[in-house]
């Protein structure tokens, strides 16, 4: 049973991450792409709360390795928010980074 679920949950994140970045890299309007970023990024630093609390708490290395995928989500937010004179599509770019690596580094 609790194996279904984790199945589940897996196949889950896997579409939501899959479908967001379709979206994210193909939509050309600022402000829907706006509010498919911020969703991503939530993804992505959920992935990352999951990824570790789920551990045990003598598993530091590899909860600090979760918490540093969750805050590249963190990071492209900020850069989108501030406008900084960094590229436009590095915001998406870790984003989607911070969601594959994250959901990888959970299942796998």
């Amino acid at each position: 049973m609790a194996l279904g679920l984790i199945m589940i949950s897996f196949i889950v994140l896997c579409t939501m991450g899959g479908v967001g970045m379709i979206f994210l890299f193909c939509v050309k309007d600022p402000a829907k792409k706006k509010w498919i970023l911020y969703y991503m990024a939530l993804l992505g630093m959920a992935v990352a709360a999951l990824q570790a609390f789920s551990l045990p708490s003598n598993y530091i290395l590899q909860q600090l390795l979760s918490w540093a995928i969750g805050f590249l989500s963190v990071a492209a937010v900020l850069i989108y928010v501030t406008k900084c004179p960094a590229p436009k599509w590095l915001p998406s770019v870790l984003v989607s980074t911070s969601v594959i690596v994250g959901i990888f580094n959970h299942f796998f």
